[in-house]
C-alpha cells in the first residue's frame, strides 16, 4: 500500500514538473503548394524561405502573410536539416506537388513563422 502511494506520489510530481516545462508557441499545419522559393545573402528572413499558396496567417494569425522561413541560418534548428526542408521545397515546386506544411509561431524570422515539417504530397 506504501509503495502504491510513493509511485503515485512520485507519477504526480513528474507529471507536474512537466507541464511546467516552457512554454511552447502555437503550431499549425495546412495543406497547400509552394509558389516561390527564397534564399537570401544575409541573415534576414532566417536565409530561406518558401511563399505558400495557403497563407500561414490564415491559420496562426501571428504569423506573417504568405510566406513561411526555413531558418537556414541554424537560429531555429540545424541549418543542414533546414536546407534539405528547402530541397523539399524545390522539388515541389518543380513538380507542381501539394506539400503538407507544420509550423510553429515560437521562433520566427522578421514576423514569418518557421517551418517544422515539410511533406510532399503526390
Amino acid at each position: 500500500m506504501k509503495k502504491r502511494a510513493i509511485v503515485s506520489a512520485a507519477m504526480t510530481i513528474l507529471l507536474a514538473i512537466g507541464l511546467a516545462g516552457p512554454a511552447l508557441g502555437a503550431q499549425a499545419a495546412i495543406l497547400t503548394k509552394i509558389k516561390r522559393v527564397m534564399i537570401t545573402s544575409n541573415e534576414q528572413f532566417g536565409g530561406c524561405m518558401a511563399s505558400l499558396v495557403v497563407s500561414p496567417d490564415s491559420m496562426l494569425q501571428t504569423c506573417g502573410a504568405g510566406w513561411v522561413s526555413f531558418s537556414c541560418t541554424g537560429d531555429a534548428m540545424d541549418p543542414v536539416r533546414a536546407y534539405r526542408m528547402v530541397d523539399q521545397a524545390q522539388l515541389a515546386l518543380a513538380r507542381g506537388s501539394n506539400v503538407r506544411v507544420v509550423f510553429t509561431d515560437d521562433q520566427k524570422h522578421n514576423g514569418y513563422c518557421v517551418v517544422r515539417q515539410i511533406q510532399i504530397m503526390r
